[in-house]
């Protein structure tokens, strides 16, 4: 059988610097999140029971409102470093994808448990 020709063969794409993207992008983005859920704290924790499951879920017997802040920070940062470095390897599709079922399991978890208001 013959063997293929270099350019016939899909390459993955590296990208230099993911990992520092993803962390900054992911930052930013649970930062704005982090600013919509605190302004719908003092009437209900919907909202931050749909964008920082996590947080709620770990930090809710500790009852640290200040653990849940830095938690929901690093929650959104974490999920960037993962896709990040998820796309130095070509395996982006993936990781989102295994992010996206981690949040959404999460979320479904917290919105179906009792959480104590801190």
């Amino acid at each position: 059988m013959p063997r293929p020709l270099d350019y016939a063969v899909a390459e993955k794409k590296e990208h230099r610097g993911s990992l520092l993207l993803g962390a900054v992008t992911g930052f930013l983005i649970g930062f704005v999140a982090l600013v919509v859920a605190l302004a719908a704290v003092p009437s209900t924790l919907s909202w931050a029971r749909v964008l920082f499951p996590l947080p709620l879920l770990l930090a809710a017997g500790a009852g640290q409102f200040s653990l849940a802040v830095v938690a929901a920070l690093l929650q959104y940062t974490l999920y960037g470093v993962a896709c990040g470095a998820a796309a130095k390897r070509g395996r982006t599709r993936e990781a989102v994808i295994l992010v996206a079922a981690l949040h959404a399991c999460s979320a479904f978890a917290c919105a179906r448990g009792p959480i104590a208001y801190y």
